[in-house]
């Protein structure tokens, strides 16, 4: 037996919902033969419903087994036993509803996907496979070109012209797990270790495996010791002028203005922006429950579980008594990373409650931090910051304009506002007097470049939807925010 999808098994239990409606306006006798032929089918679709779905169904069988209380229903005799099913059935099959309805909008989001990366072919962001590689070595290196230039999709199923022609093999749980168990050990050879999302899609009939690689914090991933990059449509080996390039292009996006050569207060300065980083990436976790925002938001989150783990075993962390506390949130962060999204709305709520229980716990430490740091940038100093901020944002969005016929440079440019609202943010996290309004801004900035990094905001990929319109006044009014906070530093130091 074939699984049955999300969207096969809603149709199946809408079905079911009436049926059972039906039968409670009966009498007491009602048809019982049919009863238990709508559970039978109940149990069935649930067996397989992306293969098994054995908490549900086991929640199922209690919710009828006469010797287990069910609060709120008697079961006094035979026919109060039968309408108390009836109740039961039904209030199940409305839970398994809802849970179906918001599994189905996640994946209506990757169709939508796919089919716009259909309608445009290869691309600097996007990669067709008809099959696995028989060399394994080609799609490591795929991964490894989308993981140092841009996030990327590699769909395996698909051949170059765009035609669906799906994969053998990968029917049953156990041939997926081997099918994914190969993958996750190709993604091995690419070093810097880089995290990969893999899901199994069905389209036409036709199974295919979809690949979701992040932009890596690494400037440069590597194969076997060779360096690659993403270019136009193709991944090929990186120069040596171009690896150059790309580190010295990564250090100086790192480098900050910092008048203390006090290890201490470096040491507090990366753990501030580690933080920040955090706070940010958590601030609108609901919205990134779909790729490719969520596999990106759990690299995000995964990379700063690593550097905090880090911090953690510092001499410094350890001198002021920081380093309990930054272990366990790495721990938390990493787990994020880890997280293993089953079948049911349950799994995506607790991935939120855990994001939010990690977000209140950021303001306890991000204050003890702020207390201790010693230092304090000048006026002069903070504004060249905001000022090279804006021109990265501006210089951004000149660029994704330019080029938006080039439908493939669209998540290039949704990623940028991502990355220009970690910029932002940490601006708003440094210590600097009497400029707390401002700072307040920063942070409002960043956030608005963070929610329009989203499919909320950015709008979906859908044929004949101009993107690029849609957000160009939310971006020109975000641009004006960043030249009034310069204007207003200018008039504060006056």
């Amino acid at each position: 037996m074939n699984k049955i999808t999300p969207e096969q098994a809603l149709a199946y239990f809408q079905n079911y919902e009436n049926q059972i409606s039906k039968l409670l306006t009966q009498s007491y006798n009602g048809d019982r033969q049919l009863k238990e032929k709508v559970s039978k089918q109940i149990q069935f679709t649930l067996r397989y419903t992306f293969e098994n779905w054995p908490s549900k169904l086991n929640k199922y069988r209690e919710g009828l087994d006469p010797t287990i209380k069910v609060q709120g229903v008697e079961r006094s005799n035979d026919q109060d036993n039968y309408i108390s099913e009836l109740k039961i059935m039904k209030n199940f099959v409305l839970e398994v509803k809802e849970e179906l309805e918001f599994l189905n909008s996640i994946n209506d989001e990757d169709i939508k996907l796919l089919d716009f990366h259909l309608s445009q072919h290869e691309s600097k962001t996007v990669e067709f496979k008809e099959k696995t590689p028989d060399t394994v070595r080609k799609l490591a290196e795929n991964i490894a070109s989308f993981a140092t230039s841009n996030q990327g999709t590699i769909y395996i199923g698909i051949n170059k012209s765009g035609d669906i022609i799906g994969i053998k093999g990968i029917d049953t749980p156990e041939e997926k797990e081997n099918f994914q168990r190969r993958i996750f050990g190709i993604v091995s050879m690419v070093k810097p270790a880089i995290r990969v999302d893999m899901k199994f899609m069905t389209r036409n009939s036709c199974n295919i495996v979809k690949i979701s690689v992040p932009k890596g914090s690494e400037p440069v991933y590597y194969v076997d010791d060779i360096p690659y990059l993403r270019d136009l449509s193709s991944s090929r080996r990186a120069t040596t002028n171009e690896v150059k390039e790309l580190h010295q292009k990564y250090f100086e996006g790192l480098k900050i203005i910092f008048p203390s050569e006090d290890k201490q207060q470096e040491f507090l300065r990366d753990t501030l922006n580690c933080l920040s980083d955090t706070n940010l990436a958590l601030f609108d976790i609901e919205d990134h429950l779909s790729n490719p925002n969520l596999n990106q938001l759990k690299y995000d989150l995964g990379i700063n579980g690593k550097l905090l783990l880090e911090l953690s075993s510092d001499v410094n962390a350890r001198k002021l008594k920081l380093d309990e506390k930054l272990k366990e949130l790495a721990e938390k962060l990493k787990d994020m990373e880890s997280y293993q999204f089953y079948l049911g709305k349950e799994y995506y709520d607790r991935f939120l409650d855990n994001g939010r229980h990690i977000s209140k716990g950021l303001e306890p430490l991000t204050r003890q931090i702020r207390d201790i740091i010693s230092i304090n940038y000048s006026k002069a100093e903070f504004k060249v910051l905001i000022e090279a901020a804006v021109v990265n944002l501006k210089n951004n969005w000149e660029i994704g304009r330019k080029y938006n016929i080039a439908k493939s440079d669209l998540e290039t440019l949704r990623d940028s506002f991502r990355i220009s609202g970690y910029e932002f943010h940490r601006l708003a996290f440094l210590p600097v007097q009497k400029i707390v309004s401002i700072q307040n801004d920063l942070v409002e900035l960043a956030r608005r470049l963070r929610e329009l990094s989203t499919t909320k905001k950015f709008g979906q990929y859908i044929l004949g939807f101009d993107n690029v319109a849609h957000i160009t006044p939310e971006v020109g009014s975000c641009i004006r925010m960043g030249e009034r906070i310069i204007d207003n530093l200018n008039s504060s130091s006056t």
